[in-house]
């Protein structure tokens, strides 16, 4: 058995020779260079600074360029992406880079151009789009110019320089615009009376301007005119749903339907025009969505219950002109459930890409159902909903199936995730549905809790709140519902080679799965049960994993006290383990399966080997797979990988065995 020991060592570091070489150091360096674009020169003497979005720095670093233009950072965390930042003439560039290799430095270019005035700049637009789409008695309005910078040079914001004519500002304008990634920016007017622009630098190249907004649609008629302050290359105009009768001034090519809706277009249209649209008729095709509401814990339906459904995601939208694409609130529909639980929403325009959620209210607590029309466009549902109880009189299972504590050179990263299974009623607590211990030094305090919705875990990013007259102790306000919510718990404490942390476990907790590390650590848990987990020595050219410390332990009381102390020096063999609500695996996940199966394939090879052996080194390999398993289970589902039935099936006959294992 010790030689798959050790074979089985020896593929986790070849799994971790082949993830991202830059996972094996804690920092390098940032080099590069500052170009002025327009005079194709070097920019000297001017002030470069480095900030990171991901958070691998702790606020800013600024430097200045040589005289051939050249800067450089050292010492940067090999963590997330950098951005590279130089204001030049009142305008700011960015410039993203991210380290590829460890030990190599990144390197990044940042060119930058002179201002101009409007009348240096001929812009032109390389495509206009709108779409209309009629929703009962109201009109979405969508528009995206393209706009081209032919020149070498930056039209500042503030230069007016870029107009466009809309019937109305509403107050539910919705304006982005990009170059490389869509940014909120402010609709203004200018001194032409018909004419407004956007607050946002046009920079040589071409740059789209997006605008989403509502206007009334009465009378079965709408009319739109606009005047084109630029030349166009092409104007399409997008009319929907089936039923619209569409009337161009000046007269546009029938493209035909795309996505829902009928497209005409038109090419080289000049400066000056104006784009006269004119839709009448009655949307046809209307959908309805009836139901009734029941209530789970008395099995009876309930009566006047408020119900909403709301449309998110339209049909028809262009996929590089949208930034919203499928997951903005479109309109709501209210409705009320009459004295048999019954309700009903007629009408309702639905469109290929429509996604909807029916919402009720009752007793203090929101009740999600997705809602997607077939072919029939007739929808039946039944939503459950459940009578509240307070905190007190409800009894919950709480487990903690992965805590994470990792030092990272200064800093302890405490991640954490709660599952709590309720069998009962949904307890609504105004003092704080589900409580957890935080020490006062925490930092970067993040809190989700998780909603199954559709068979995706949506986060609820939540701000806990500390509880009167218990210190250390902290709130999350959620409508605990029967079933299961997970919850994360994310913090991190300064940590200056020894630490005593102390988690406060108000409410009971069944089960605590724990991970520790790294090797370099003297970790004592004198509350749990442990078992450390050696690696090989390492290899050259092969990051030194190092030991991990795993525990697990359970039943707690409430008001039990788990200390975990940690003494000596951390050295990070790569980036910080970071929080569920913003994490992306790529290797890490990749490595963390391979492993897993390499576990089962060894503990079932070791089995059949071994055959009547020691039972208890059996358990302790099974409680190791079984442990992974769980962790990997709870990711799966969180990735939405399984289904919630499957989830909740594999996670039961897991625990039950962990349970089983531990009480041996």
């Amino acid at each position: 058995m010790e030689k798959l020991n050790w074979a089985f060592f020896g593929l986790l570091g070849l799994l971790w020779g082949l993830a991202p070489a830059g996972l094996s150091q804690n920092s390098s360096s940032i080099r590069g260079t500052v170009r002025n674009g327009t005079s194709s020169s070097p920019l000297a003497d001017v002030e470069v600074t480095l900030t990171s979005p991901a958070g691998g720095l702790s606020g800013e670093r600024s430097t200045r360029t040589d005289g051939s233009g050249r800067f450089q950072f050292n010492d940067v965390p090999i963590r997330g992406f950098y951005l590279a930042r130089v204001v030049h003439q009142d305008i700011v560039y960015n410039a993203a880079t991210s380290f590829s290799e460890a030990g190599q430095p990144a390197v990044v270019e940042i060119v930058v151009y002179d201002a101009a005035t409007p009348d240096e700049v001929p812009l032109t637009l390389s495509r206009v789009k709108s779409t209309f789409r009629v929703l009962g008695e109201i009109v979405e309005i969508e528009r995206l110019y393209r706009v081209s910078n032919p020149s070498l040079k930056t039209l500042p914001g503030t230069s007016d320089a870029f107009r466009f004519q809309i019937e109305e500002l509403t107050p539910d304008l919705a304006s982005q615009a990009r170059q490389s990634a869509w940014l909120d920016v402010s609709v203004v007017p200018t001194a032409d009376q018909q004419a407004h622009t956007v607050r946002f630098d046009l920079k040589p190249g071409e740059t789209d301007v997006y605008l989403h907004y509502h206007l009334p649609y009465t009378d079965r008629r709408f009319l739109a005119e606009e005047v084109l302050f630029h030349p166009a290359a092409e104007v399409v105009i997008e009319v929907g749903p089936d039923g619209m009768q569409l009337n161009p001034t000046p007269t546009l090519d029938d493209a035909g339907w795309q996505a829902g809706a009928q497209v005409y277009q038109a090419k080289d249209i000049d400066a000056g025009q104006t784009l006269s649209v004119e839709i009448q008729g009655e949307a046809v095709g209307g959908a309805s969505v009836t139901g009734t509401v029941r209530n789970g814990t008395t099995g009876e339906t309930e009566m006047a219950v408020p119900l909403e459904l709301t449309r998110i995601g339209r049909g028809g939208h262009d996929p590089q002109g949208s930034p919203h694409g499928g997951e903005q609130d479109v309109e709501n529909w209210t409705a009320v459930s009459n004295d048999d639980g019954r309700f009903a929403f007629e009408n309702i325009p639905v469109e290929p890409g429509s996604f909807f959620f029916l919402r009720g209210s009752h007793a203090g607590a929101d009740y999600n159902l997705p809602i997607r029309f077939a072919e029939e466009k007739v929808v039946d549902v039944e939503l459950e909903v459940f009578d509240a109880a307070p905190r007190s009189s409800v009894k919950l299972a709480i487990d903690v199936p992965d805590l994470l504590l990792y030092v990272d050179g200064h800093r302890l990263v405490h991640r954490a995730y709660y599952r709590v299974e309720n069998a009962s009623r949904t307890t609504v607590e105004p003092e704080g549905s589900l409580v957890f211990g935080l020490p006062a030094t925490a930092e970067n305090v993040r809190c989700n809790v998780f909603s199954m919705i559709a068979q995706q875990m949506i986060p609820n990013e939540r701000r806990p709140r500390p509880v009167p007259g218990r210190p250390g102790v902290v709130a999350v306000d959620w409508p605990l519902k029967p079933g299961p919510t997970l919850m994360e718990v994310y913090y991190e404490l300064p940590y200056e080679g020894e630490i005593d942390l102390e988690i406060p476990l108000p409410d009971g907790v069944d089960l605590i799965a724990a991970t520790i590390g790294p090797s370099t650590l003297d970790v004592r848990a004198p509350r749990l049960k442990f078992k450390k987990k050696t690696r090989p020595e390492p290899q050259p050219g092969r990051p030194d994993y190092g030991e991990l410390f795993q525990y697990a332990g359970g039943p707690f009381q409430p008001g039990s006290l788990v200390t975990i102390s940690l003494v000596g020096e951390a050295h990070m063999p790569g980036s910080i383990i970071p929080s569920m609500s913003s994490w992306n695996r790529g290797w890490q996940f990749l490595i963390t399966t391979l492993v897993s199966a390499m576990m089962l394939i060894m503990v079932a090879v070791g089995l059949a080997l071994r055959g009547s052996s020691d039972g208890a080194q059996r358990r302790e390999h099974e409680r190791d797979v079984l442990l992974s398993e769980l962790v990997r289970l709870d990711d799966a589902i969180q990735e939405g990988k399984v289904g919630r039935g499957e989830y909740e099936e594999k996670r039961q006959v897991i625990c039950g065995r962990l349970r089983e294992i531990w009480s041996a």
